[in-house]
């Protein structure tokens, strides 16, 4: 069957393109996914990379370049579309790509030789040809993740998800199975279910150190800023030069409030990649929170000459020349990033402050790295980063306390603890939400939720609730309960089915959860605020999604 799959998949020779000069090295992108044919799956607008592949050679490997960016490396049995004989290695490196651009792959082998692969962008030729590819053997696993990574690229999940049970399925212990899906998870917000696959991943591959750096994005995201710095630490200790693991641990750092920690991290990131924007704008938040404006201002000007785009980069500008008092230059900037970001409103309250400056009514304190910015009696929530607790609102709007004691409580849609040792309580309709707290809340109304606790919440109404590692998932008499990584899964007297992570859906429904965007709350109008170093100003922010 493996020699039938293989002719299947051989049904054109590979390019001149994607086998070195030499004819000693085959490189395969997985993320942006290739063709067998000198083609890649292109972004559709200017952005920083997660870029992953694997190398075969004729002799070990010693180093990969990507576009002249140095990508780490790591051990991986993966059939380059049916070169099966070559020594095969992976790599992961962080580019800044252009829609047009082509991407070069420099490989260095053991005996000191260089030879060069290059890839084309073009999305419609690589989808049609891994289309044709799939279609010629749709019982090979490596057909439908390269399928499945292609459509995951474009967006497309819902198409993109069946590709993935597929090939887990027909090679039930292949690691990068699961791994893939977790990324695809990952980037379309179901962070739980994408922490079940990269668990998968770690059972079925535990030398793949690698997974430890997207479990760390995922600590992250909820909040756990100490569990996430563990994790990179890991990964840094296989792999010195992995590029993201530094520079994710540096926002880590920054989030915890260890600034020093933060800017050696983001420092020796840059000296890894220097033209890396992401970089430039974490140490300009961090030189900013640590007063030294005239320095951050020339990290954020450094980040925008690699990404003129940034959001982020242009809100931090603004809120250090805030700080300088350079009011009419910080609205330039903040106008920008709202043009931008029109949705992102840390960045709307930035520029209505500085708009309003000296006019005698403010809208609130300025503050980027003090313990609490302005306070509401209304519906704005407020933010703390590093500080010691959340305020409080009397409306509709969420709080957010970042590395803080304990989330505050309101009586409106629900509280949001993250980190914090208790989650937030709720006398409406709303469930409420425990990151990493000991136990979630119940409700009366639509159900509860906990991340970690040790038991999920109960319901006594129509919505089912989620246990998210816990010991036993509830029960519900409405449509259907949800079991993430937990030991029993949920049942269900209704009429949708119930999906146990790692399986195939039980009944007609394949997914149950997304989770919100950053580990914000959920059953009303209340979320979370985003956790930034500078006025609001996160590199996870630049990292879009639509590819």
């Amino acid at each position: 069957m493996v020699l039938t799959a293989l002719a299947a998949i051989m049904v054109a020779k590979p390019s001149f393109a994607q086998v070195g000069a030499q004819g000693n090295v085959f490189v395969e992108l997985a993320r942006p996914q290739c063709d067998d044919q000198g083609h890649y799956m292109s972004v559709l607008q200017p952005r920083e990379v997660s870029l992953t592949g694997f190398v075969g050679c004729q002799s070990d490997v010693t180093a990969v370049m990507v576009n002249d960016v140095s990508a780490a490396l790591f051990p991986a049995s993966y059939r380059l579309f049916g070169n099966a004989g070559f020594s095969r290695i992976g790599f992961r490196t962080l580019v800044f790509l252009n829609p047009d651009e082509p991407l070069t792959i420099g490989v260095t082998d053991a005996n000191g030789n260089v030879d060069t692969v290059v890839y084309q962008p073009d999305r419609a030729a690589t989808m049609a040809r891994l289309s044709q590819l799939y279609a010629a053997s749709g019982q090979d696993a490596y057909c439908s993740l390269a399928l499945a990574n292609a459509y995951a690229w474009e967006g497309d999940y819902n198409t993109a998800w069946p590709f993935y049970h597929r090939c887990m399925s027909l090679q039930v212990g292949f690691a990068f199975g699961p791994y893939f899906f977790g990324l695809a998870l990952y980037d379309a917000d179901r962070w739980d279910d994408a922490i079940l696959q990269f668990h998968r991943c770690e059972v079925l591959a535990p030398d793949f150190y690698v997974v430890h750096y997207d479990i760390g994005r995922w600590d992250e995201r909820r909040g756990d800023h100490n569990g996430a710095i563990g994790e990179f630490q890991e990964v840094i200790a296989h792999r010195p030069n992995f590029v993201e693991a530094h520079l994710r641990m540096g926002e880590s750092l920054a989030h915890a409030g260890r600034w020093d920690d933060a800017a050696r991290e983001f420092h020796t990131t840059l000296g890894y990649s220097p033209k890396l924007a992401l970089a430039h704008n974490g140490l300009g938040s961090v030189l900013s929170h640590q007063g030294k404006y005239d320095q951050a201002a020339g990290e954020y000007r450094t980040s925008l000459q690699y990404n003129p785009n940034s959001a982020s980069a242009h809100h931090g500008l603004g809120a250090t020349l805030a700080h300088q008092g350079k009011y009419d230059e910080a609205a330039g900037e903040l106008g920008k990033a709202h043009s931008l970001s029109p949705k992102d409103t840390s960045i709307t309250k930035s520029l209505t402050y500085v708009q309003q400056h000296g006019t005698g009514k403010p809208t609130g304190q300025f503050n980027s790295g003090g313990k609490t910015t302005g306070q509401s009696g209304g519906t704005t929530g407020h933010f703390s980063s590093g500080g010691n607790a959340g305020g409080t609102t009397g409306g509709t709007g969420g709080h957010y306390s970042s590395g803080g004691k304990t989330g505050g409580t309101t009586s409106g849609t629900g509280g949001y603890s993250s980190g914090g040792k208790t989650g937030g309580t709720s006398g409406g309709n709303s469930g409420h939400y425990s990151s990493g707290g000991k136990t979630g809340g119940t409700t009366g109304g639509t159900g509860g939720y906990s991340s970690g606790g040790k038991t999920g919440g109960t319901s006594g109404g129509n919505s089912g609730h989620y246990s998210s590692g816990g010991k036993t998932n509830g029960t519900t008499g409405g449509t259907g309960g949800y079991s993430s990584g937990g030991k029993t899964g949920g049942t269900s007297g209704g009429n949708s089915g119930h999906y146990s992570s790692g399986g195939q859906p039980g009944g007609n429904s394949g997914h149950s959860s997304g989770g919100g965007k950053s580990g914000g709350t959920s059953g009303g109008s209340s979320g979370g605020g985003k956790g930034a170093p500078s006025g609001g100003n996160n590199g996870h922010n630049d990292q879009n999604k639509g590819h």
